[in-house]
């Protein structure tokens, strides 16, 4: 199900916090999920790679949840919290 209309804010946000073509440099593809690592870390993408079993995104590269082909529902999104986060403390 897909669900199309007036974007709110944490929409927005999740847009903002997304890999962009800016910082696809420090992007790593991790399969199910990307990881943009910050420019002064503590160890390179390429080390993050290793570490982590990703690669690095192409130059260029940008996601935005519009291109994304899958989308949950909303029992799908209930169960995931249901299994990760009901009953756990949260910092």
């Amino acid at each position: 199900m897909r669900h199309s209309g007036k974007r709110d804010d944490s929409a927005a946000a999740a847009d903002a916090a997304s890999p962009s073509r800016s910082n696809s440099p420090n992007t790593v593809d991790l399969g199910r999920y990307y990881a943009i690592l910050p420019s002064n870390g503590a160890y390179s993408v390429e080390e993050y790679c290793a570490r982590h079993g990703g690669k690095r995104v192409e130059p260029g590269f940008s996601y935005n949840s519009g291109s994304n082909p899958e989308f949950l529902t909303p029992q799908q999104l209930k169960t995931l919290i249901d299994e990760h986060v009901i009953g756990q403390t949260i910092d």
